[in-house]
């Protein structure tokens, strides 16, 4: 039975959860280690959000999330549609992010594991934190300037190191270049009323950056995912 059905045939109302990492090595590594829990029912692991969108049919319990997985849906929109779906995230994500950490679990996210741990200390802990469902949503207060998902998405679309136009983003999701615009005008508003300067696009990449919204050259650079 493939890893997709395993997950399809879990018992309603036990426990699911997912792994979603842009490396397989440590994606596999991670469902192995998990899959061999004993509380743990059934355990999938994704590459990309896109793949996982696609089969997304069922809210997962809980979901351990890649920090840098690099794709047309930031981190923070990853979590906050996680949260709204009443899963509970465990980023893994470096410390050298922050800002990236901070807007994590403002959006929700229960907690955030360093990934040069030792494979076994990471299972270890991911199995004592999903032992049960999340009850509630992390009170965490959040700072900076507060988006809409359109706003977030598409903002750090443009405002990101592929500097994509309009076009080029409204064809990538299938959106009117003017629907485009019109968000990433509304994002740059919503920051000039809070006093931050988003004039060009370096500007609103530094504001979003700050927010936790987009991450920056130099920690791409540092995770070696240029």
């Amino acid at each position: 039975m493939s890893e997709q059905a395993k997950v399809a045939a879990a018992p309603v109302g036990r426990r699911r959860l997912i792994v979603l990492h842009s490396s397989p090595v440590v994606a596999d590594a991670l469902r192995e280690g998990l899959d061999g829990a004993d509380h743990v029912v059934a355990v999938d692991a994704f590459y990309s959000w896109a793949d996982f969108a696609r089969r997304w049919d069922f809210a997962p319990a809980w979901a351990i999330v890649d920090a840098y997985l690099d794709d047309h849906v930031p981190l923070a929109l990853k979590v906050r549609s996680l949260v709204r779906e009443r899963s509970g995230v465990i980023v893994l994500g470096t410390r050298y992010s922050p800002a990236l950490r901070e807007r994590a679990f403002a959006e929700g996210a229960v907690a955030w594991l360093e990934p040069s741990r030792a494979l076994d200390s990471i299972v270890t802990t991911i199995c004592a934190m999903t032992a049960e469902r999340p009850h509630r949503r992390p009170d965490r207060a959040a700072t900076g300037t507060t988006l809409t998902d359109r706003e977030l998405q598409l903002a750090s679309l443009h405002a990101s190191r592929r500097g994509l136009t309009p076009a080029a983003i409204g064809r990538s999701l299938g959106l009117a270049p003017a629907t485009v615009k019109t968000h990433i005008a509304a994002t740059r508003r919503k920051y000039r009323q809070n006093g931050v300067p988003v004039r060009s696009r370096e500007e609103l990449a530094a504001a979003l950056i700050a927010d936790g919204y987009l991450i920056g050259d130099d920690d791409w650079q540092r995770q070696a995912r240029w």
